[in-house]
């Protein structure tokens, strides 16, 4: 009887197995892609084309019978799904697959790359912008829902994302761990009370870095000694609002300390005086022991700006912004301010590999500055800040951090 059952259970195993691969199309042969369009009877041929020549194997399933036949089953979930759609794609190809995402799909994508880390080599997304966040590189080749009208442009862009050789097994993916658990970002102005650009911005950035990284949020609790094992790079942003702020405890100190002393990268902004009170948040006993110190606020008018200039982190001049910052003293300067020359950011660097940067202006950081701005010219957070370069001068610090 028990042989009986068992026999009875792979049978069903296998009739399931063999209903859902008969709901799937697959042209040619080589690298296999699982293309997961709105209506599987609608495949594009010039896209399919496009691929086969160039010796991928398209594996295209008929997504609306999938979910026909899971939902006679039970209730149709995300995860079932995309658990059925990889169950069956497997089968063909043992080797990792890359996913084309078109339309809505693109979320069922990105389901799939995290169900199954290992098996996804890369997603290229067609159609539906996303800001999850994926252990696999993910191409967004348009951010419009209407998925037909962005194959074109797909079919006109380098097809280098899917024809790229599959990622080492032993690639190990850099985690940014962004610190948000001491009130960073938060501000009293309308609209600036929780700077909601700020974290898809830096998602967005990670996908122009020379490293695979992936940002990890922290927002609660300490940072212990257990969780910034796990960080390649800590990013901390300044409090913003003293009457906010969450100042560091005395265990969060010396786990920062000791974090940079074996090996890790810190990125540690600080801000006037006005903004956050950095003696009782804890910042000197941070920096402290690296040789940078801080004190009175810079005795400048707003909206003065600061320059990072070429060095080997920078590759270039860049301008960013700088209004209301503390003097600053210690370490290696990479970037100063326009007037009087005080300093804007400085590094430290280890002989163990450990790395510090300290900024003590936290608006480049914020990612602000606009082409038009006018240096001296200020009204509160209505100004337009001088510094059109926040972007790479952040992107090349975190570089520099990995």
């Amino acid at each position: 009887m028990q042989a009986l059952r068992i026999w009875a259970l792979l049978w069903l195993t296998l009739s399931a197995l063999q209903a859902q691969t008969a709901h799937l199309q697959v042209y040619g042969e080589g690298k296999p892609v699982l293309l997961l369009t709105e209506d599987g009877s609608r495949v594009n041929s010039e896209l399919t084309d496009k691929l086969t020549a160039h010796s991928i194997q398209v594996i295209v399933p008929d997504i609306h019978a999938y979910k026909e036949a899971l939902q006679q089953k039970d209730s149709l979930s995300d995860d079932r799904l995309a658990m059925a759609l990889m169950t069956t794609a497997t089968r063909l190809s043992r080797e990792p697959i890359a996913i084309v995402g078109c339309g809505d799909h693109t979320t069922t994508a990105c389901r799939i790359a995290q169900l199954y880390p290992a098996q996804v080599d890369r997603i290229v997304a067609l159609g539906e912008a996303t800001k999850t966040l994926l252990p696999c590189p993910i191409r967004q080749v348009s951010e419009g829902k209407q998925a037909w009208k962005a194959i074109e442009s797909f079919l006109q862009a380098d097809l280098k994302m899917l024809l790229a050789e599959g990622k080492p097994q032993d690639t190990k993916w850099k985690r940014i761990l962004f610190d948000l658990s001491h009130s960073q970002c938060t501000d009293t102005y309308n609209g600036y009370e929780t700077y909601p650009y700020l974290l898809p911005a830096y998602e967005r950035m990670l996908q122009e870095l020379d490293h695979s990284a992936e940002l990890i949020i922290h927002e609660q609790g300490e940072l212990t000694t257990e969780l910034l094992a796990e960080a390649d790079v800590v990013l901390m942003l300044s409090p913003l609002n003293k009457g906010l702020q969450k100042n560091l405890t005395e265990a969060e100190r010396r786990n920062l300390v000791r974090y940079v002393a074996e090996g890790g990268s810190l990125l540690f902004f600080i801000d006037d005086a006005h903004r956050v009170d950095w003696q009782a948040y804890g910042a000197a006993d941070v920096v402290g022991p690296y040789g940078i110190s801080f004190g009175a606020n810079v005795p400048l008018p707003g909206n003065v700006g600061a320059i990072a200039f070429p060095n080997r982190i920078f590759k270039e001049r860049y301008e960013i912004p700088y209004s209301g910052a503390c003097l600053m003293r210690g370490g290696e300067p990479v970037s100063v301010c326009m007037e009087g020359g005080y300093l804007h950011g400085t590094v430290v660097e280890l002989a163990n590999g450990g790395k510090l940067y300290v900024g003590g202006d936290t608006m480049v950081g914020l990612l602000l500055g606009f082409t038009d701005g006018e240096r001296l010219v200020f009204d509160k957070m209505a100004t337009r800040w001088w510094g059109k370069d926040s972007w790479n001068y952040m992107k090349e610090l975190l570089n520099w951090a990995l």
